[in-house]
Formats: C-alpha cells, sequence, structure tokens
C-alpha cells in the first residue's frame, strides 16, 4: 500500500483458507477469533467487552515486519516470478533495481527516470506523432527507438495517472492545520504495465505490474511532480492465474529513491503510526493495508505459510481524495495541481474527462484482481461500488452518495450523516482498505464497540486510532457519542 515526512503507502491494499490459519490454541488464533466475537456481539455491551479482550491480543499499527522475513520473501518470490533480487547472503544484487524490472516486463528503451518524471500522456502515445514525441523525450532514445514500437503500448498495455494522495501525508505533524500551519500533501503517480510478448515476466505468467511513485512538496506554488523524487517506490505484481490456496494473489517488492532505484527491502521512513516515521518492511507491512488485514487475511501474526492469498491492489477513490482537499488542504485552492492532475481543476472539461478515463481503466484492473480473491469482501464491493458511479460521471460524487453494503446509511438522518462525515475524514484514510470501510454501514456497526477505548487511548498504545493522527478532543467525543448513539 514515502519520504521521512510521508505516510502510508501505499497504494495504501475475506476468507482465510486452511493453509494460512492459525494453529488452534495459538495467539493468532485466539486474536482472530476474539475480533469475531467483538463483531458479532448481540448488545453494545458485549461489543465492547469482546473489543476490549480482542484488543489485548490485537495490535492496530501496522506491524513492521523484520529484515530476515523481507530476505526469506524475495528469496521465494524470486523463484516464482523468474527475476534474480538476491545474492547467496541475502544481499541485494546490484542489478536489481527498478530499470530491471522494467526490462523484465519486455519495455527496454525506458528506464525507472523516464517513468517517474515524464508526463503521464507522453508515456500512453497513441499515434505515430505521440510516439515519435516519447522517443525524442526518453533517456535513452536509441534503444527505445532500436527496440521500442507504436504497438507496445497499444490495448492500455501502458496506463499512467499522477494525483492528489492523501494516504501519503504525514498527518503526525500537525495537530490541526491553520492558515499558517498546514499538512504537507502527498501526490502520487502510478505506471501500469502489461508484460510485452517474448519478456521474462509473459513467460512467467505474469498479468500486471504496477508501480506506484510516491511525493511530496510542501510549496504548493511549485508543481509537486517537476524536478522532484519519490523516496520510495512501491511494486505490486499480479500473477495471471491465481489460485485461491496455491499461491500469492499478488506479489510486493519496493525499489528506493533515483538515480539508482535500487530494491529495497523497506518502505523508508513512513509515518504509518503516531508517535512518528520508521521503517515497514515487505511483505507484512505491504499485505496489512492490501488485503490481509487481520480480519480478512489473517495477517496477525501473517500467514503460517508466508503465502500472501488475499493479497489485492487498491482502487483510487477520487471522490475522497476532492473531499480530503476541503478537509485539510485549503492551501492547495486556486493552485492549478488538481485532484487528478493530469485533468485540471476544470471536472466538466475534455481533458478531466480523459484522466477519468485512464482512472476507470485502472480500477476495473483492481476490481477485477479483487474478485479473483474473494467478491463478497468490502474491498471488492467499494471498488464496484467506484466504478457504478463512474461510468457515466468523472466530478466528485457526495459522500453520502457512496454508501454500500447490506445496511445503507440514512443521508436524511442528521446523526448518520454527521457521523458518516467524520468517519470520512478521519478514518478513511486507513478504513478503506484495512478491516472495513466506512461507508459500509454494517462495518462500521461491527466494529463501533472499540470506538471509544481505541480513541482514548494514549497516542503510542497499539491500540490507538487513528493511527497516524491526534483527533481534536472535540471531534472524538462526537464520534463516541455518535456510534454509542447509532449503534447502542
Amino acid at each position: 500500500m514515502i519520504a521521512g515526512i510521508l505516510t502510508a503507502l501505499l497504494m495504501v491494499f475475506t476468507s482465510c483458507t486452511p493453509a494460512s490459519a492459525p494453529k488452534k490454541g495459538s495467539p493468532g488464533e485466539r486474536a482472530t477469533q476474539l475480533t469475531k466475537r467483538a463483531a458479532t456481539g448481540s448488545s453494545k455491551a458485549l461489543r465492547e467487552k469482546n473489543a476490549k479482550l480482542a484488543e489485548k491480543s490485537v495490535s492496530i499499527f501496522i506491524e513492521p515486519g523484520d529484515l530476515s522475513e523481507a530476505q526469506k520473501y524475495y528469496n521465494r518470490i524470486s523463484q516464482r516470478l523468474g527475476l534474480r533480487l538476491l545474492d547467496q547472503a541475502n544481499n541485494i544484487l546490484p542489478e536489481a533495481n527498478l530499470t530491471e524490472l522494467i526490462n523484465y516486463l519486455g519495455y527496454e528503451g525506458l528506464v525507472a527516470g523516464d517513468l517517474e518524471a515524464l508526463p503521464s500522456a507522453d508515456l500512453m502515445p497513441r499515434d505515430s506523432s505521440g510516439f515519435t514525441l516519447l522517443s525524442q523525450k526518453v533517456s535513452d532514445s536509441a534503444t527505445f527507438v532500436a527496440k521500442r514500437t507504436l504497438a507496445d503500448f497499444a490495448n492500455d498495455n501502458v496506463l499512467v495517472s499522477r494525483f492528489f494522495a492523501p494516504k501519503i501525508v504525514d498527518y503526525t505533524k500537525v495537530e490541526s492545520p491553520t492558515a499558517t500551519q498546514h499538512y504537507t500533501p502527498g501526490w502520487r503517480k502510478l505506471v501500469r504495465l502489461k508484460p510485452l510478448p517474448n519478456s521474462r515476466a509473459s513467460a512467467a505468467d505474469i498479468d500486471t505490474t504496477y508501480i506506484l511513485f510516491n511525493f511530496v512538496r510542501d510549496d504548493v506554488s511549485l508543481d509537486p511532480f517537476d524536478k522532484n523524487f519519490s523516496k520510495n517506490n512501491q511494486v505490486i505484481i499480479v500473477p495471471k492465474k491465481f489460485q485461491n490456496g496455491a499461491e500469492d494473489s499478488a506479489y510486493f517488492l519496493v525499489y528506493l529513491q533515483a538515480p539508482e532505484n535500487k530494491l529495497g527491502f523497506a518502505l523508508s521512513g513512513v509515518a504509518f503510526d503516531l508517535p512518528g516515521a520508521k521503517d515497514y518492511h515487505v511483505p507484512r507491512s505491504c499485505a496489512q493495508c492490501h488485503g490481509h488485514d487481520g480480519r480478512s487475511g489473517n495477517s496477525s501474526p501473517g500467514p503460517a505459510d508466508g503465502i500472501y492469498r488475499q493479497a489485492r491492489v487498491n482502487y483510487l477513490d477520487t471522490d475522497q481524495w476532492h473531499d480530503a482537499i476541503n478537509f485539510d488542504f485549503p492551501q492547495l485552492s486556486g493552485t492549478p495541481w488538481a485532484v487528478v492532475f493530469d485533468g485540471g481543476n476544470d471536472v466538466q472539461s475534455s481533458g478531466y474527462h480523459l484522466a477519468m478515463d485512464v482512472m476507470r481503466k485502472l480500477n476495473a484492473g483492481a476490481r477485477a484482481q479483487n474478485k479473483t480473491v474473494d467478491e463478497t469482501d468490502f474491498k471488492f464491493q467499494a471498488a464496484d461500488k467506484w466504478i457504478q458511479l463512474h461510468t457515466n460521471q468523472d466530478g466528485p460524487v457526495p459522500f453520502t452518495d457512496r454508501v454500500f453494503g447490506a445496511s445503507l446509511w440514512n443521508a436524511t438522518n442528521p446523526d448518520e450523516k454527521e457521523l458518516l462525515s467524520l468517519l470520512n475524514h478521519y478514518c478513511f484514510r486507513c478504513h478503506s482498505s484495512i478491516r472495513y470501510n466506512v461507508f459500509d454501514k454494517q462495518g462500521v456497526n461491527d466494529s463501533s464497540g472499540g470506538f471509544a477505548s481505541r480513541l482514548n487511548a494514549a497516542t503510542n498504545s497499539p491500540r490507538y486510532m487513528p493511527q497516524g493522527r491526534k483527533l481534536p478532543t472535540d471531534v472524538k467525543n462526537r464520534i463516541i457519542e455518535l456510534s454509542e448513539k447509532l449503534f447502542p
């Protein structure tokens, strides 16, 4: 699912198969059972009791993992992917960098710096003039012209989008933004590549690879992408023929900052949790935000055999980004830097429509991948809901229209509307892909028994919510008051 100033990467990210279930009587099994009990209590008192018991066993901090687990993981997936990553001493190979991954996918002539720096439209040529323009802009024009053709970019083999990214904002820096003190906005660039025929990735039955660059820039008078660098670059590789139980449903890699873009073992200096930034290792930290969230994917303490069968690609919620701008980033108002960056600020324009067409294709891919894992899960349902809303709609959809699930929020009830708005503001960052989605009323209800104790916990406690953010006291109390009123 970012610079030392950054947060959650992330891309931020069902059923648990018997092979990955925790051993009977183990802490993992006890935590799983307590969490289920907390979610299914028949009364508020019972839900609170079970939630407190569960919290003693289940930390809601993102697990940082460790180097030895990351080394073991890279060794295993290296064989599956046919992509050399480590030497015999478990050190990263000198050639294991982001450009080598691009070559693995068949796109020799493109390098990591091209994907990071060039405008999205330039990387998606649709005619000969566009292809010629790209050949003139890439770092190695001679290799590009010798090895690439326009056909390599056909059929949406390459999709690129740049966008505002509240999920990677370091909210630990500021308690409440003011005119003189504000959160530093985050931005992302997502490149989706389909392996070309005769590539090593094609031979390994790889379907899709996602490369996610993460940027921050405090000075909003400057283009957030221009002459700026992504410190942590996340990669998700999706296999073609995922069979539940047989292998991972997706694979995670991390590459570090340009110009080397070396393979890394961890996201470096990321502020997922209070009190501040730390390093988060593959695969455990990645998987927690991408499907293995302790509730549906058994990530605590992780799949017993190390196979991540619930790993998912997270959908991109353009509507929530518009909300987040209004919530916390007034300094972006009046700048040219749009939520869907490549489309501009006019959501009625043809440019915005084209940018949203790319977003629709990216989210359709995420929904399709999620469906192979579990189409009954809220992660699939959320992606499906976004696509329903945006089939013929480019601009943002009001938050009250984005609800989904078996039990729907009632926008005509002022208490429900207010609580949903507060959860959308302060909790969506995590609870869009982890444990539940705030727009799924039943998911909120099932977890509401633990709200008071977690919101009131010390900020350095593994029970504290929201993990990477300090809430104003009046906001915290209002969430507790409304949740207790609506979910007695």
